[in-house]
């Protein structure tokens, strides 16, 4: 290994070591941002695709709004039972996603 491959490995190594950790609203944005948008679309249209199948299956209706605030409810019920970083990761994750179905839903209006 050369002296300088030595040299720029030990520099990341140290960078690493001293970088602050996510917070829990970074993980959340850098979750929902890539991740979850890569894996299940837009969430306007997977919320939409979660609240028809509840709506079919209850009888009631729900907005893609009131299904993520459904959600939220899950993880503080959870966060009640017993506090984890997941549980809040996730309440934030989908603050940020209601934020992103309100915009996208006034980007599709305006568009259309």
């Amino acid at each position: 290994m050369s002296e300088s491959t030595a040299s720029q490995q030990l520099g990341k190594a140290i960078l690493k070591k001293t970088r602050l950790p996510e917070s829990v609203l970074q993980e959340a944005d850098r979750i929902v941002a890539t991740d979850r948008g890569n894996d299940y679309g837009h969430p306007l249209d997977d919320y939409t695709r979660t609240v028809n199948m509840f709506n079919a299956l209850t009888g009631h209706h729900l907005s893609a709004e009131e299904g993520i605030l459904f959600m939220v409810c899950v993880k503080l019920s959870r966060e009640q039972h017993k506090a984890k970083r997941d549980n809040r990761v996730d309440a934030a994750g989908y603050i940020k996603c209601l934020d992103m179905v309100l915009s996208e839903k006034t980007r599709r209006q305006t568009k259309a």
